[in-house]
């Protein structure tokens, strides 16, 4: 697992800094698991909209990767962004023209990060570890150099 600070790595409209937390899992696992138990993991994570009440302060992106394994790309807001004209709608299960507002996810602490890697099915032979090498091993699995899991925007 690693975590990039002070990025927009999807370009997102809204145009606030993040932290990101990714890894890569195996191929075959639940997917529709992982927001629970990420959430569950760092008290106060809210990463879908799962009713009316819910006011997010991340989200979830996935990829498939050639062999069936998934690079995964959990976003942390840094910033707050109530502006109901703003074209976010980057919301897990919000409806499209959705505007809730986004809040601040919870500071990431060292024991917080060490709950998400146990959280996590990470790939055993992939893990991502924020070296130098984590480009390398992105770049040997077909992520072209382009892509948002390889560069800091």
């Amino acid at each position: 697992m690693r975590l990039r600070t002070n990025i927009n790595p999807l370009n997102e409209i809204h145009g606030r800094t993040m932290r990101e937390v990714s890894f890569i899992i195996p191929a075959g696992t639940d997917l529709a698991t992982l927001p629970a138990a990420l959430e569950a993991a760092v008290p106060g994570l809210v990463l879908e909209a799962r009713d009316a009440a819910s006011e997010p302060n991340g989200c979830v992106n996935t990829g498939g990767l050639p062999d069936g394994s998934r690079y995964v790309s959990v976003l942390l807001y840094d910033e707050e962004c109530a502006d109901p004209d703003c074209q976010h709608h980057n919301v897990d299960g919000a409806p499209i023209g959705d505007t809730r507002p986004l809040r601040v996810a919870p500071q990431l602490t060292p024991s917080r990060l060490a709950a998400l890697e146990r959280a996590i099915p990470e790939h055993p032979q992939r893990k991502l570890t924020g070296s130098d090498r984590d480009d390398a091993m992105l770049e040997s699995l077909g992520i072209p150099a382009h892509h948002p899991a390889r560069r800091g925007v």
